[in-house]
């Protein structure tokens, strides 16, 4: 049997943009055979639709957005995005880790744990007849629209003013704690996103999350609609995506890296998922929405 590794709690790594711990970009959902991973990550997240419609999923809830409005997600929430198969939808997503004003002295730590801990709401919805929801939707493509030009402070004031648009609005929840069983859930995706790139088992993740094999299967049906096998497909599928657009490593590299017993099962198994190869994607999208920021401005 594997050994995991200890931390019963890990997020999903977010591919910040060079240099800043900033993630602004802009996504079709058919990139990611629409639907993206579910995810967490301690993070604030925020989403505006810019064509069609698409449903987020929030611990447990799920939203539907249309064209023009989008959606604030609250730190360490569970959450992904997803339409059907026949449905175009596009959408600019602002993220970014608040360790960047947290750090700086014990008084912004407290302030921002009081607004941002699992004891406030998990989401705000943000519609574009709303004036303030409105600002806010604006503020995520003029972030997205500046990262790659603005100046690091210039950066900085925008994603404060974001923030500070949101807080005012958060409400503490009726029933702050999280279940046990959203607990177990995070358990066991947190050791998937551990350990995707070794083998693992269903066995593995029950031991793991001190659950039968059957609760395993359970809590993945019950709670994200899709098997513990299948998800940790998605996740290495997921992050071999961003390795072949962000990185310069081989096919086989990439393979081996994301948990695949070979190159030609990778192949396989991603060309079914995205439909299209791994070195077509590569060509086609690795310079798509990638923006960097120049400190030498």
């Amino acid at each position: 049997m594997m050994q995991p590794r200890t931390n019963a709690v890990a997020a999903e790594q977010v591919n910040y943009n060079s240099g800043f711990p900033l993630y602004a970009r802009h996504h079709a959902l058919s990139e990611f055979n629409f639907q993206v991973v579910p995810h967490w990550h301690p993070d604030l997240e925020f989403l505006k639709v810019t064509t069609g419609e698409m449903s987020v999923f929030v611990n447990g809830k799920n939203l539907l957005i249309q064209a023009g409005d989008g959606i604030f997600i609250n730190s360490n929430r569970m959450n992904f995005s997803y339409t059907s198969l026949n449905t175009v939808a596009e959408f600019t997503a602002v993220i970014f880790n608040l360790r960047m004003f947290a750090d700086a002295t014990p008084f912004t730590q407290e302030y921002f744990q009081h607004y941002f801990s699992t004891a406030t709401q998990d989401y705000i919805l943000l519609g574009h007849e709303t004036d303030w929801q409105n600002q806010v939707l604006l503020s995520i493509e003029d972030i997205y629209n500046s990262v790659s030009t603005a100046p690091p402070f210039a950066l900085l004031g925008k994603i404060s003013n974001i923030t500070n648009s949101i807080i005012p609005y958060l409400k503490v929840k009726e029933r702050p704690i999280d279940s046990r069983l959203h607990q177990t859930l995070w358990s066991m995706v947190s050791f998937i996103h551990d350990n995707y790139a070794q083998p693992i088992r269903v066995e593995d993740i029950a031991d793991f999350a001190h659950v039968s094999r059957t609760q395993v299967f359970s809590l993945f049906n019950q709670l994200l609609n899709i098997s513990p096998n299948e998800y940790l497909n998605n996740v290495r599928l997921n992050n071999a995506l961003y390795a072949l657009r962000d990185t310069n490593s081989t096919i086989t590299d990439i393979a081996f890296d994301t948990g695949f017993s070979s190159s030609s099962y990778f192949v396989q198994k991603f060309s079914k998922h995205f439909k299209t190869t791994p070195a077509a994607y590569r060509k086609k999208y690795r310079n798509n929405n990638r923006h960097t920021v120049n400190f030498n401005d």
